[in-house]
């Protein structure tokens, strides 16, 4: 077993008496190589048992971010509210054998109305149940459990923009099932009802019972935060719980970002009209060329990284590479095959970044926060993988039912590829390797081909997620935070 086994992590805010009484609780049943993290919501008396206390109250959703934060090198982790604990032995087992990476505590008969008018405490109900796991039709936050190694990679942590909270914990719980490590949004072991008392649960046996929000601001918070909510559709980006990260010295690394800027070739996956395509004229070769990526060169440049520009000329401009190529006559896979070439030949590159060179911008520079285990991909959060683009341009009917069958996916976008060097000639690799399996593949869109890859052959490494890698698909500017990596317009 892990030394760092299973952290079990408690947010309190001005409710000592409860807290104590949970904190007994927890320390009672403690499992072995665990530890507990407290975290103090900046509560008018200071809670002694704290990890970490705010001294401002920052909200629910940053109070179990900083949970996660303290806790993200273990294995397991548990984060409760201040009014629940465990009441027998070995309470943890079904939680870590379990297959989900993702389980909360789920209980029903709940009194209708008890926060106001915050419909979705109303009573719930089981909708599916096996001989070890129940699904359940309401979202509970009191206590959840997740696979810290599978979760907190793939999905990062709770939304601030729900402000001091509510409906945050039923934000992180569907971009995890949307992710794909939860079957279903709600679920829970069986049997949990005898491993666990909640005093949420159990208001009729606690007359004194208080909450922090009062019914009227509840209502308030509930209405806003449930526009927010519904508003992400079938998110599963990942979103920061991390807060002043120590970037890692990449002085020493050799970092380029690549793209491609292939003139003289017909742009066959846009509809150009009666506009001119400028990147198919060939009387443009050299203007076109040194002047078509200028947004993208100026902002990597700002940051002292270099731009390879993988074309039909070759040469320096400041600190941009231009790199004589030559292309085929489909200029989609001809960027990633020359990128592929060229991590291959230049043995002295760390990590890489494949970038669309029109539309894509350098916001915060992506390196010094990327993992060496990771791949990062851009994605649409406005798109699934079976949006009508995609099946308009899929007619190999061994792939549109692929893109059928993962509809529930979000559709990852080429135009973002980062990563170590050995990564990303893995990654590029099995594109061509999918390619080139028969005749008829060949002709597959390399947007199909990419998702393909990610989902298929690398789901354990890839990233994305808006915040973290790119803004809101077609946006045009920045999320409110302003982290991500990349603006994609």
């Amino acid at each position: 077993m892990s030394k760092k086994f299973i952290a079990i992590c408690i947010t309190t805010h001005n409710r000592y008496e409860y807290f104590k009484r949970c904190y007994d609780g927890w320390i009672k049943h403690l499992p072995p190589d665990s530890r507990i993290f407290v975290v103090d919501d900046a509560s008018d008396v200071p809670c002694p048992e704290a990890t970490y206390r705010f001294e401002k109250s920052a909200g629910i959703p940053k109070a179990k971010n900083m949970c996660l934060e303290l806790a993200q090198d273990f294995e397991h982790i548990i984060l409760a509210d201040d009014d629940i604990w465990p009441i027998t032995e070995d309470w943890w087992l079904p939680y870590v054998e379990s297959p989900e990476a993702h389980l909360s505590y789920c209980w029903s008969d709940i009194r209708p109305g008890m926060y106001g008018n915050a419909h979705y405490y109303s009573i719930g109900k089981r909708l599916y149940e096996d001989d070890k796991l129940f699904s359940f039709s309401h979202p509970r936050g009191q206590m959840l459990y997740i696979d810290a190694k599978k979760v907190l990679p793939r999905v990062g942590g709770f939304d601030p923009a729900y402000g001091k909270g509510m409906v945050e914990h039923v934000d992180w719980s569907w971009r995890i099932h949307n992710a794909g490590l939860s079957t279903w949004k709600n679920q829970d072991v069986i049997g949990s009802e005898d491993l666990f008392y909640s005093i949420d649960e159990n208001q009729n046996n606690e007359p004194d019972f208080v909450t922090t929000i009062s019914d009227e601001m509840r209502t308030v918070i509930d209405q806003n935060n449930q526009r927010i909510l519904h508003a992400k559709g079938d998110s599963s980006e990942y979103i920061e719980y991390r807060t002043g990260l120590e970037p890692k010295d990449t002085t020493k690394e050799n970092n380029v970002v690549i793209c491609g800027v292939f003139t003289g070739k017909p742009d066959f996956q846009i509809n150009w009209g009666s506009r001119h395509s400028p990147i198919a004229d060939p009387n443009l070769v050299r203007t076109m060329n040194l002047n078509y990526a200028d947004e993208l060169k100026r902002s990597i440049e700002q940051y002292g990284e270099r731009l390879i520009v993988l074309n039909n000329i070759s040469g320096y401009v400041h600190r941009t590479e231009y790199v004589l190529t030559g292309c085929s006559d489909d200029p989609y896979k001809n960027r990633f095959l020359k990128a592929l070439h060229f991590l291959i030949e230049h043995e002295e590159i760390d990590n890489a970044w494949i970038v669309d060179s029109s539309d894509v911008t350098m916001l915060n520079n992506p390196f010094p926060h990327m993992q060496q285990d990771k791949i990062y991909v851009g994605c649409e959060t406005i798109n699934a993988l079976n949006c009508g683009w995609m099946l308009t341009n899929t007619q190999n009917q061994y792939y549109k039912s692929w893109l059928n069958q993962n509809a529930n996916k979000t559709l990852l976008n080429c135009g973002l590829l980062g990563g170590s060097r050995e990564n990303l000639i893995a990654f590029l690799t099995k594109m061509f390797y999918i390619w080139g399996y028969n005749v008829d593949n060949m002709n597959l869109i390399d947007m199909l081909v990419f998702n393909v890859t990610a989902y298929e052959h690398f789901k354990e490494k890839i990233v994305y997620g808006v915040g973290l890698v790119n803004n809101r698909f077609r946006s045009m500017e920045a999320t409110n935070e302003g982290k991500e990596f990349w603006l994609h317009k």
